[in-house]
């Protein structure tokens, strides 16, 4: 090989390198922002929706600052995804792989316009709600009912398809793929079908409660999945070494 030759694919193998560090560090990054942004998110009784409402306004800061944190961490899963569905989708020529990606751009994009309904639309409501007299309680109470409900639709929607669809689609590609362990695939492959399951029951029926466990576990599933699959790419990036082609 020549000496250009030799320096082009190192170029490609370091370009390769540092886009791996890219995804890597945004998929760990928001992987924790998510699981903290969870934990700080309050927890509303459902059945009873005055009483949610007057709670949301009571914590109305701190549903502000976990919104923020959660669409940050959106941002970052969003980003890492697309970058890492790019890459399996050239690797492997996996046109499931293209497709998962299809799927996290637009789930990210719900998920970032529900965080924004709940933090402005839902509060606002919810405050606005707790303050007027008895005589206009009534519309200020449907008014809300109604912000909350285009909530729930948006959750579920990026549900379906940012925490269901994405990871099952990327699993195909995953497990042909030597950077990946195939239990990190088997991890977000189960968690996805948990979520998925659970988007479209909770879109089909009323009662948003029911499956409130399943989809505990399954939204942690894919979180894990989110952490570890940053943590082999960042593995693979440090562990990578430009290759030169000699004569």
């Amino acid at each position: 090989m020549t000496s250009a030759t030799s320096q082009t694919e190192t170029k490609v193998d370091g370009g390769r390198t540092g886009r791996s560090y890219l995804s890597g560090g945004l998929l760990v990054s928001g992987g924790v922002w998510a699981l903290v942004g969870n934990l700080l998110h309050p927890r509303f009784d459902q059945q009873n929706q005055v009483a949610v409402y007057r709670a949301v306004d009571i914590q109305s800061d701190r549903l502000l600052f976990a919104d923020l944190l959660l669409i940050l961490a959106t941002l970052l899963i969003t980003a890492g995804l697309l970058e890492m569905a790019r890459a399996l989708s050239l690797r492997h020529a996996s046109a499931l792989a293209r497709i998962g990606g299809a799927a996290v751009a637009f789930g990210g994009g719900i998920a970032v316009v529900q965080y924004v309904v709940e933090a402005y639309g839902l509060r606002q409501g919810a405050h606005l709600f707790g303050i007027v007299d008895y005589r206009n309680q009534m519309g200020a109470f449907w008014a809300t009912s109604a912000v909350d409900w285009i909530n729930t639709a948006l959750f579920s929607a990026w549900t379906l398809l940012l925490l269901g669809c994405a990871p099952l689609l990327l699993a195909p590609a995953m497990w042909n793929s030597s950077s990946y362990p195939k239990w990190v695939t088997v991890v977000g492959a189960v968690g996805g079908i948990g979520c998925l399951f659970t988007a479209v029951v909770n879109i089909s029926r009323e009662d948003q409660t029911t499956l409130d466990l399943l989809f505990f576990i399954a939204s942690v599933l894919v979180t894990l999945w989110v952490i570890l699959t940053g943590w082999f790419e960042l593995r693979r990036s440090r562990s990578a070494e430009p290759t030169e082609l000699r004569a």
